[in-house]
């Protein structure tokens, strides 16, 4: 019974989540055709390259200006972290502090005693008052001088004319007087015991009592000494809970309201694993080989270093006459019959040398043999400094690029040779400047490619073909400041630097598909390179800050889960509907970070204060205060705890922590373990001379994104600014690794789609 119930539940909640796809999927058609143009999320495609009668690629580019949706995400920059329960907790009363009731760093409760003053005074003052507003005997003895008096009225009115009218109006008058002396007897009892509530109140100043929680940061005071009302004596801080507060343009207030969640995008810093010395010139360039056994530096101080990275030792030096400025590492080559694993470095230095190295490592780690071969031929490089070089992934091929000159080379069994000269044309060079960077990528139908650019700003790739090279892409218009750019390992996705942004393209689609921002810390410089997962970008930009961005989700996906914004989904309630989408596209969804969430759905608002009738006391302060009902405010914990954005655009993942900002120019990764979960090494070196190792997040670490909850949003413009203040609330996260600290500046991102109503513009 219950499977079929269950089998009836599935197939209803498949058939609900194919209309939604039908309704919120990337390719459904907008709803209102007339604003169809401008909201389109998919970049703009360049055309199909044309090919030209001498067999070379016509020029074509992309679009660097992709459409996008009418109303982009709100990011706002630099938002500062503050505590949302921070008190310094002060005395209510003059005195002296009698006994501290806490220690440093102990959490405390809301409405938990601190510490008292002296209240010996107090207490006697109180003892006093409880003595008279528990007196009875006063109010005993003229309640019963009230009732005789009363019953000698009662004879009388029985006794007719046997008693006089004079003696009764005079037992009347005793009456009335033996009523006015208890009720004044009461009144008495009644004002003392409002001296005994204000006694007591008087002695429960004398604690002081925090009105937060949180842990005790500070403690001003010491028993024995003076306190003056009002002065603090403690300091509670609720770290907790914070508070974020930024401002953002006039324009994108009406799209942000109280209640509306955001993504938290914090500077989370990252060490250095290790640091290996041993260059006295500046690190130009690093490369490990493809089995993560050695790690190559190249440097100015004409060597390269071989690395043993495991222990921190240098393995092997390779001494050159030049300042090289490349290395690569070729496939590592194992003779199973003796054991020994044959390497190849090649470096690339100044006045056109070009050195391929082999270096033979028996099994048990020994160097056993060490050649090189200077790679040199009349329509080589001609005198000018080769600063690229890459070596094919089967290892047979070498590219070397210098000023103007692309050369692709061949290692066969009698040696490296010289195969052609890359050129778009007999009188048209590969590169109208010096090239910087070199990339081989394999394509879908085993075509081998490779991948140039250089400071003539122009990105472009080759088809590698036996005889020459013909251009299958090419873009201009770089800014030329990233001297450094990678490729995916899939060889499909290039980044493109464009100032302070990055533009990822898709060699297959012809596409942009993808944007990083610098999020204003200026323009990219010195590299941008894919991680082996690819799911993250490492970056320098013009400030010296080395940032690790996680990729954005492609223009599909995240118009697809930004529809589903406007439709009232959430990441805690698509669980179903992402599994059929992500079977119905062709970039499958699920490589959307987090996708797969809880199911359960969760309020977006505060709840409301919690009523309940009055509980009858007996307490002296029952005569004062009478309420029917009490109302008592739910607190108000942001409700961030289950996640319901999808981190669709690019974000700061860690920033590397140097002594010298602009130490890092180039990098290396190992290669990609077994498991992605495991975390990925990184290897750095720059103008400090130093290479240093890096342990980067593992690709999960993209879902572990924070939310906040948008708690106010202000009704006037700053003065002179322009800018209308935000404010969101988190509960701080319970991992010390990612806990926020106070001080600390974040980036807030906000999508307009999760609003379903637009507030007025804020006054002036």
């Amino acid at each position: 019974m219950w499977r079929f119930l269950g089998l009836v539940a599935l197939v209803f909640a498949a058939g609900i989540g194919v209309l939604y796809w039908l309704k919120l999927g990337p390719f459904a058609e907008d709803a209102t055709a007339g604003e169809s143009s401008s909201n389109a999320t998919v970049p703009v495609a360049g055309p199909t390259p044309a090919m030209r009668n001498d067999g070379q690629a016509a020029d074509f580019g992309l679009s660097l200006r992709p459409t996008q949706p009418k109303k982009d995400p709100i990011t706002i920059h630099n938002a500062v972290v503050t505590l949302a329960e921070d008190q310094e907790v002060a005395s209510r009363f003059d005195g002296q502090l009698r006994e501290i009731l806490v220690e440093l760093n102990q959490p405390v409760k809301r409405g938990q005693v601190l510490g008292r003053l002296d209240d010996r005074v107090a207490q006697a003052a109180e003892d006093a008052a409880r003595v008279k507003a528990e007196s009875e005997p006063t109010i005993a003895a003229a309640k019963l001088k009230y009732e005789t008096a009363r019953q000698i009225v009662q004879e009388d009115r029985r006794a007719g004319i046997a008693v006089s009218a004079n003696e009764k109006l005079i037992h009347e008058f005793q009456m009335q007087q033996a009523y006015e002396e208890w009720r004044k007897a009461v009144e008495e009892r009644e004002l003392a015991r409002q001296e005994l509530i204000k006694a007591r109140t008087e002695r429960e100043l004398h604690k002081i009592v925090s009105s937060v929680p949180g842990l005790v940061s500070r403690i001003y005071k010491k028993p024995g000494e003076s306190v003056r009302a009002g002065e603090p004596v403690f300091r509670v801080a609720n770290y907790d809970r914070l508070r974020i507060e930024g401002g953002v343009p006039v324009q994108q207030a009406p799209y942000i309201k109280v209640g509306m969640r955001c993504l938290v995008e914090p500077e989370q810093p990252l060490d250095a694993l290790r640091e290996l010395r041993g260059h006295t010139g500046a690190v130009t360039a690093v490369a490990a080989s493809p089995d993560g056994v050695l790690l190559a530096s190249a440097s100015e101080d004409q060597t390269v270093i071989l690395w043993d990275w495991v222990v921190g030792r240098r393995w092997e030096t390779l001494s050159e006459d030049v300042p090289l400025h490349a290395v690569a590492a070729g496939k590592p080559i194992t003779n199973s019959a003796t054991g020994e694993t044959l390497y190849r470095f090649v470096t690339g230095g100044e006045h056109g040398r070009v050195r391929l190295w082999e270096i033979t490592v028996n099994a048990q780690g020994r160097r056993t043999d060490k050649r090189n071969v200077e790679l040199s031929h009349p329509d080589g490089h001609r005198g000018s400094a080769v600063r690229a070089v890459a070596i094919s992934p089967d290892g047979t091929l070498i590219a070397t690029g210098a000023d103007r000159s692309l050369c692709l080379w061949e290692i066969g069994p009698e040696g490296p040779k010289f195969r052609y000269r890359i050129q778009e044309s007999a009188t048209e060079p590969a590169h109208r400047g010096a090239i910087t960077t070199l990339h081989f990528s394999q394509g879908k139908d085993d075509s081998l490619y490779l991948v140039s650019a250089g400071t003539d700003r122009a990105l472009k790739r080759w088809k590698i073909g036996p005889q020459f090279a013909q251009l299958d892409f090419r873009q201009r218009d770089r800014t030329g400041d990233v001297p450094r750019l990678g490729i995916s390992r899939d060889g499909r996705r290039c980044l493109f630097d464009a100032g302070d942004k990055l533009w990822i393209i898709d060699f297959e689609d012809r596409d942009i598909v993808g944007v990083i921002d610098s999020g204003g810390r200026g323009q990219f410089s010195s590299l941008a390179v894919f991680t082996p997962s690819g799911q993250m970008v490492l970056t320098a930009n013009s400030s010296g800050r080395v940032q690790l961005f996680t990729t954005p989700a492609r223009p599909e996906e995240a118009a697809f889960f930004r529809n589903g914004y406007s439709q009232g989904f959430r990441r805690n309630s698509l669980f179903a509907l992402g599994v059929l989408g992500s079977s119905a596209c062709e970039e499958s969804l699920w490589s959307v970070p987090g996708m797969l969430a809880l199911c359960g759905t969760q309020p977006t608002q505060p709840p409301p204060p919690e009523v309940s009738a009055a509980v009858p006391t007996l307490s002296p302060a029952a005569h004062v205060h009478l309420p029917i009902v009490l109302v008592n405010a739910r607190e108000y914990r942001g409700l961030t705890a289950v996640p319901e954005v999808w981190p669709l655009q690019s974000r700061e993942l860690r920033h590397l922590i140097t002594s010298d900002p602009g130490a890092v120019t180039c990098a290396d990764f190992l290669p990609e373990p077994d498991n992605s979960e495991q975390p990925t090494l990184l290897f750095t070196g720059g103008a400090d001379r130093v290479v240093r190792i890096w342990r980067l997040p593992p690709a999960s670490a993209r879902a572990d994104t924070l939310e906040a909850i948008i708690t106010a949003v202000g009704s006037q413009i700053e003065a002179g600014t322009g800018m209308v203040h935000v404010r969101a609330e988190l509960d701080n996260p319970s991992r010390a690794d990612a806990r926020l600290l106070a001080g600390a500046k974040v980036n807030l991102t906000i999508y307009p789609e999760l609003v379903t109503e637009q507030p007025p513009l804020p006054q002036r």
